[in-house]
């Protein structure tokens, strides 16, 4: 098992709280966005598997890679969360703050496995550290305005 530490990188679509793993396949997992410039891919390539499937062009000159830790093991087992810190390593309480855009650093841990006959190595996010905020405020959205005159009980 070995460690792998990507400096001075953009952070994207965190999803990283130690209580709300999300499960976009069924297993419940945290996820993060990495993104360098293209200028910087070879640093990614080793750590994906497969850099041409894995490794996304994005615009302004970037690629980008997701990267993702399962929140239980194949035994069943609780994995403890991604580790998230400030600049001066104090954990970040509110995770909800951390907005796309902001830049740190992370730790890829890479380990083997062996499962159902199947080998090879795999790429897990242990902790971020983010050194520059961009503070998530909540997006731009289109709401309903209060329509006067009509009876609060339609159904």
């Amino acid at each position: 098992m070995a460690q792998t530490l990507l400096t001075d990188v953009e952070l994207f679509w965190l999803k990283v709280d130690p209580n709300s793993p999300v499960s976009p396949f069924g297993a419940p997992q945290w996820e993060a966005q990495v993104r360098v410039p293209k200028k910087r891919k070879k640093e990614l390539e080793p750590l994906v598997g497969n850099p041409e499937k894995n490794i996304k062009d994005q615009d302004n000159n970037m690629v980008s890679v997701n990267f993702k830790k399962k929140a239980v093991n194949a035994k069943g087992e609780k994995m403890q969360p991604v580790r998230v810190v400030d600049a001066n390593k104090k954990p970040i309480e509110n995770l909800a703050t951390i907005g796309n855009g902001s830049v740190g650093n992370v730790i890829i841990r890479s380990y083997d496995y062996d499962v159902a006959g199947r080998k090879g190595t795999a790429y897990a996010l242990d902790a971020i550290q983010v050194t520059k905020l961009v503070e998530y405020t909540g997006g731009d959205s289109v709401d309903f305005d209060v329509v006067e005159g009509h009876d609060d009980a339609l159904f």
